[in-house]
């Protein structure tokens, strides 16, 4: 038995049900009678348990649960506290994944002089070749041409790191160079992203409503894959606008201000090796006293990613631009603070504040070399993880990174 679909929203739906002219709001006697939104929720919930337990009573050996979790979607409360289950090792589920098994085969078998595991596997290999099964035929096989170049990328051009890359180039150096190399399509999380960014950036952000029609205004231009999709991330927009807007209220009121040039601040400071960094700020906050605050905008519902020591990379290398004379208007010895502003995070406190910039900057300055001496290299290590395979992450890296592939 397999039950798919198992998002939250989607599976158990809480809407209530009823008929066209809403005849069941008359059960009851008196005014308001059959208005109770709690007990209909409550009944819809029992029913689609009830449905959800119905499926899984009519499996005969196994049962199979799919969900999807990403910064826009999470699995429904039914599969809470249950974990994914790894394919077995060497399983295979389609044509395209017993080539791949076999072609392993083949090569650890020769690795390892198993001529008769060798002979078993190339066997079937032709015999899928044969058929036209894509990639069993050695002509389609990746990897089998000699090298093209092993010249350095920054002996062609100099690095231009961005503050963005940083930590994609942590995460894995192959998902960094394919986006730097081939370029990525970006997706539907990144559009809404840059939507919301430029409403921020073109309207007065202590409005709501105007905020938040400036981003329907361009929602439409979104990819939604169905409506309820759609429908779901726009009803996030009026909270969102609401919380972005109390933000600058607030900051308001405490004396701080942004200035019509401290929004998107573009900056280039050139590094040495004649390495630069490039890359804007979403906006400086400049405090009564001096202090400068850069501030990153993000429109998903996680905190992102961070270095284990140094923090958020992307904040610190706005930082270290100001401290190089970076920002126009801001002296390189100002105080700075720096915060990631995460309008849709889960929690009550939306703003998360960095460590202070001055006990880091020495062992960030040699991070940001040694990650420009990596962007320029000519060898990338590939780092099998879970940014691999997921829909919703940056990067276009999912078949360079597979054991199947590279071993």
């Amino acid at each position: 038995m397999i039950v798919a679909g198992l998002q939250d929203g989607v599976w158990p739906n809480l809407r209530a049900r009823g008929s066209l002219l809403g005849a069941n709001r008359l059960d009851g006697d008196g005014p308001g009678a059959g208005d109770g939104t709690a007990d209909a929720r409550a009944e819809v919930l029992h029913d689609e348990l009830r449905t959800f337990l119905k499926a899984l009573s009519t499996a005969r050996s196994a049962v199979l649960l799919t969900a999807v979790e990403s910064d826009d979607e999470q699995p429904s409360p039914f599969v809470a506290g249950i974990e994914p289950t790894p394919a077995p090792d060497g399983g295979w589920h389609s044509l395209r994944s017993l080539v791949a098994s076999l072609r392993r085969r083949a090569v650890r078998a020769a690795a390892d002089g198993d001529e008769r595991d060798l002979s078993q596997a190339a066997a079937a290999l032709r015999r899928l070749a044969a058929a036209g099964v894509p990639g069993a035929a050695t002509g389609e096989w990746a990897g089998l041409a000699p090298i093209s170049t092993t010249e350095r990328l920054d002996a062609v051009e100099a690095v231009h790191a961005s503050p963005s890359s940083l930590q994609s180039l942590e995460d894995c150096e192959v998902a960094w160079v394919i986006d730097r190399v081939a370029g990525s399509t970006g997706g539907q999380a990144a559009g809404f992203g840059t939507i919301v960014h430029e409403a921020v950036e073109q309207h007065d952000a202590t409005d709501p409503l105007e905020l938040e029609q400036a981003i329907g205004a361009r929602f439409g231009e979104l990819a939604h894959e169905s409506s309820w999709e759609a429908a779901r991330q726009r009803g996030d927009i009026a909270p969102m606008t609401a919380t972005i807007a109390d933000y600058f209220q607030r900051l308001r009121g405490l004396g701080w201000t942004v200035e019509t040039a401290d929004r998107e601040a573009r900056f280039s400071v050139e590094l040495e090796g004649g390495a630069t960094l490039n890359g804007s700020i979403d906006w400086l906050e400049h405090a009564p006293g001096g202090t400068v605050r850069v501030v990153d905008l993000k429109t998903g519902k996680r905190k992102p990613d961070e270095h284990a020591e140094l923090g958020n990379l992307q904040l610190r290398a706005y930082q270290l631009a100001i401290a190089l004379g970076g920002i126009a208007g801001v002296p390189p010895q100002a105080a700075t603070e720096a915060r990631l502003f995460l309008p849709r995070l889960e929690r009550r406190e939306k703003a998360i504040d960095a460590e202070p910039f001055e006990g880091v900057r020495e062992r960030f300055e040699a991070h940001l070399a040694e990650a420009v001496a990596a962007m320029g290299g000519a060898d990338f290590r590939a780092v099998p993880a879970e940014h691999c395979f997921e829909r919703f992450a940056h990067g276009q890296c999912a078949i360079h990174v597979l054991p199947e592939v590279t071993e």
